[in-house]
């Protein structure tokens, strides 16, 4: 197991990658899209990382503020910012507090309806676990 202090030097050494090279939130076109709502996730292995880096125009975006508005599926799973906390391993369970990557892409699919403009990162990784933080443009 990673102890928190070597999450965190990882999350923030992801962060200073990711602003060195630029980096954005991954966005989904139309095509993208289609194949999440097949449930091929191949999209979602695209999803890069961020770490601890906001880039210029970006900010988070609080999925906990369309919980109602949107149904979204899973939102005893949300996390209190609004980020999807992922198990990673490919092991999880639906009854364990990390989104499975089926419920990751049902709430993806919820989420790109209602916002397809949504941009999404993974900002924190643990060793079986990850957070992915969801994005708006602030353009």
């Amino acid at each position: 197991m990673m102890d928190i202090e070597t999450i965190v030097a990882l999350n923030k050494e992801a962060g200073n990658k990711a602003k060195r090279h630029g980096m954005k939130p991954t966005t989904f076109d139309e095509e993208s899209r289609m194949c999440l709502e097949d449930g091929n996730i191949q999209p979602i292995r695209l999803i890069n990382k961020l770490g601890n880096y906001v880039p210029r125009g970006w900010k988070r975006f609080n999925t906990n503020n369309f919980v109602d508005e949107w149904a979204l599926p899973y939102s005893h799973k949300l996390l209190e910012n609004g980020g999807l906390f992922v198990d990673s391993s490919g092991f999880g369970s639906s009854s364990e507090p990390a989104l499975t990557i089926s419920e990751l892409v049902e709430l993806m699919n919820v989420l790109l309806k209602n916002r397809s403009d949504l941009g999404f990162s993974i900002v924190s990784e643990g060793q079986f676990q990850l957070t992915i933080g969801v994005f708006e443009c602030q353009n």
